[in-house]
């Protein structure tokens, strides 16, 4: 049929797995240039598929074959395979799928805690974490230490310091004062 040799000439895999498997064993043995489309009337599959009776069957081309395989060369291939319907069963559908993300900074995250405390606390466990995954640190379950909340409450202020504060380091990093329009 049309629909086979549209399937044997595609190259995308967009196909049901039965079907995309059946395709790709034509497609390793053979060349999609070998396919030909042969109409209905010259198809013996098509006979029997279309319920002769047995004196119809005995003289059409059902033992023989069509005619144009008698001929030392095959006819012209008149006609040109197309494109896939979209709507075609054997299609698997395609989904797109959009995400957008929106990056949001630490600070912002850092107003979504109740009070300092717990601010404090959960960035320190959180330095501890990082820690025990790299290996510099040994897991515990110990509630986190004076020291680890002050490394916590430093790097709490850097990073405010260094999202609020971007263009006046930017500043000082290459041209080593401040712009009189920084506040």
């Amino acid at each position: 049929s049309l629909n086979l040799l549209c399937f044997i000439n595609n190259d995308a895999r967009r196909f049901h797995i039965f079907v995309a498997n059946r395709i790709q064993r034509i497609q390793e043995g053979s060349n999609p240039d070998q396919w030909r489309y042969v109409t209905s009337e010259d198809n013996p599959a098509d006979h029997a598929s279309r319920g002769l009776t047995v004196k119809g069957l005995t003289t059409s081309n059902w033992f023989t074959g069509p005619d144009f395989l008698w001929h030392n060369t095959l006819p012209a291939n008149d006609v040109k395979v197309g494109e896939l319907e979209a709507e075609n069963p054997e299609l698997r559908k395609t989904f797109v799928h959009k995400t957008l993300t929106t990056e949001e900074s630490l600070h912002s995250r850092f107003l979504r805690f109740s009070n300092w405390t717990r601010l404090v606390k959960a960035i320190a466990r959180l330095i501890r974490c990082v820690k025990e995954v790299k290996g510099s640190l040994s897991r515990t379950n110990k509630v986190t230490s004076l020291e680890e909340r002050k490394e916590a409450e430093r790097f709490i202020i850097a990073t405010v310091q260094r999202e609020v504060f971007s263009e006046e380091i930017k500043d000082l990093k290459s041209k080593g004062e401040i712009t009189l329009r920084s506040p």
